[in-house]
């Protein structure tokens, strides 16, 4: 029976080789992870595939037959389908890796390999990642961000919308193109019916700082509030080149401080990740707005928030099927926050989806005035919450 995952979380840059055995995959389930990457020769793949079933996670194969430039060897669609034969079959099998940040001159290719496995397995997707926005013109091989993500929707009809995005900076000067990306990828994939995932970051390198609990919150739960269906992390593994560190395990195979900040988050999400697959992303609200100049299309008017105390957030606003809801996110990562969150009079209570045992907390009352209804809730630096909104007359 195939392995059903409760949200997608998963990370670049795996178990190496000379590491390779059935305990690290625990370790990958431990820490909250439910798609692992899988490489190697077949029965490597395979082998790791067996860890992850006996885990109860699932693994993205990285088949070095597969790749953006394979449609240039005679008989490819004969390796499409000798790949899918050899792991179509496993239980744990979550999909195909082919490429990570294409150039639009490659979407063409991608297309037609999509379309194969496609064509012969319709039960695992295939998983490509895009360039964030602050790539140049020449790797995206378009004019601007929008135009790339358009065109690679358009052309390659993905399963799925997935990009990274290293904004963390040495300096403290995050980057306000952030959130202009996770507006862009979330604007064209709602209207193109897709799932996003983002890459965030979880080690050191270049000039991005070594990420605390809070930063790796506030990655995490900004995806969310933007409607992300799927984590992932860079990386897994620390590895040596171009002056990685501290990733989630460090090079000689022990586990890092990122390690249980990170099971702590994952095992969170996954808790109340039917419930955040379930939701249909509206808009974005921020208060105050994030950087001077900041104008990622948030000239959304909110449809249940009126307002909130003078406290650095964002709200995610959602329908849960008839059931409206709100993530909210503290954007300080140095102070927790009591935000004040007001919201249109005609709703009498708010619920809380419970992340340390699953389920909904609550109601609890609001407050109540001619104008709006107001709560506060407390959250730590980058934390979110995942909050349902009661009408009048509804208590439970």
């Amino acid at each position: 029976m195939k392995i059903q995952i409760p949200f997608p979380i998963s990370f670049w840059c795996g178990v190496p080789a000379h590491f390779m055995a059935r305990e690290r995959y625990k370790e990958i389930a431990e820490a909250g992870f439910t798609i692992a990457q899988v490489s190697g020769r077949r029965e490597d793949i395979v082998r790791q595939l067996n860890w992850c079933e006996e885990n109860n996670i699932t693994g993205m194969v990285l088949d070095s037959r597969v790749h953006a430039g394979m449609t240039a060897s005679p008989g490819w669609r004969d390796t499409v389908r000798e790949v899918v034969l050899d792991y179509s079959w496993h239980p744990a099998l979550w999909g195909y890796y082919l490429t990570d940040e294409p150039p639009a001159s490659q979407f063409g290719t991608l297309a037609e390999i999509t379309r194969e496995f496609e064509n012969v397995d319709t039960a695992h997707p295939t998983y490509i990642n895009l360039f964030p926005n602050y790539a140049n013109e020449e790797q995206l091989g378009t004019a601007t961000y929008e135009e790339h993500v358009q065109r690679y929707l358009d052309i390659v009809q993905p399963a799925l919308v997935s990009y990274d995005h290293y904004a963390i900076q040495e300096d403290g000067n995050d980057w306000p193109i952030f959130y202009t990306n996770l507006s862009v990828v979330r604007e064209k994939s709602l209207k193109a019916g897709k799932d996003f995932w983002q890459i965030v970051l979880s080690l050191a390198f270049h000039s991005c700082r070594n990420p605390s609990e809070a930063d790796l919150r506030w990655q995490v739960w900004m995806t969310l509030a933007y409607g992300g269906k799927g984590i992932s992390y860079f990386t897994y593994w620390t590895v040596t080149p171009e002056n990685f560190r501290d990733a989630i395990i460090d090079e000689f195979g022990y586990q890092t401080s990122h390690y249980p900040m990170v099971r702590r988050i994952n095992r969170q999400i996954q808790n109340i990740g039917a419930d955040l697959l379930r939701l249909t992303s509206l808009g974005v609200w921020h208060t105050p707005v994030p950087f001077k100049g900041f104008l990622p299309k948030e000239d959304y008017v909110p449809r249940f928030v009126v307002g909130s105390s003078d406290v650095p957030i964002s709200v995610g606003e959602f329908m849960d099927g008839d059931v409206p809801a709100l993530i909210v996110v503290n954007r300080s990562l140095e102070r927790s926050v009591a935000a004040e969150i007001r919201v249109k009079p005609e709703f009498a209570a708010y619920r809380e989806a419970n992340r340390t045992s699953g389920g909904v907390s609550g109601p609890v009352k609001l407050s109540r005035s001619d104008a709006f209804a107001s709560f506060h809730v407390w959250l730590a630096p980058g934390d979110g919450a995942l909050l349902y909104l009661d009408r009048e007359g509804i208590t439970s």
